[in-house]
């Protein structure tokens, strides 16, 4: 497995997150966050630029963990290609991503392999909450990457 991406910006977080969603739909979720306080958070919305596509996350910026330096995605590296196929076997008929996600929970840790809604294979993660948001309020992820990232 390949790490290819670790810590990433609430910015980089936000043009995931725009992606595959309607003008409309980011337009609500600024003014949502601002109405909580989240300016910070509100402020990388606003700056995402769109893409068309599909959904790739419903992580708001900060409410990734690797926005907490808490995530790592990974590729499998099969034949000196990276092989994004989650159900590809190897030669002694295993999946890099299935025994990626098996060991990272040996090791305490949650595999986005494992989730019920947009299943995430490249992803494992320390905490075991699927968002900062089961921890903390949306002001306090919002004061927090502030403090880091601006």
């Amino acid at each position: 497995m390949v790490p290819y991406e670790k810590l990433r910006s609430p910015q980089l977080q936000a043009e995931y997150w725009v992606q595959g969603r309607t003008f409309n739909d980011v337009q609500a979720k600024i003014h949502e966050l601002k109405k909580t306080g989240a300016f910070f958070l509100s402020k990388c919305l606003e700056n995402a630029v769109f893409k068309k596509g599909r959904i790739i996350t419903n992580a708001l910026p900060g409410c990734s963990w690797h926005q907490w330096g808490e995530a790592v995605d990974c590729y499998w590296l099969k034949d000196d290609k990276a092989n994004w196929d989650l159900e590809a076997k190897d030669e002694n008929n295993q999946n890099g991503y299935q025994v990626y996600a098996y060991e990272a929970k040996k090791l305490g840790m949650e595999a986005g392999l494992y989730w019920k809604n947009l299943i995430d294979g490249v992803h494992v993660q320390m905490q075991p909450f699927s968002s900062p948001l089961n921890i903390y309020s949306i002001t306090e992820v919002d004061e927090v990457m502030k403090d880091l990232y601006s």
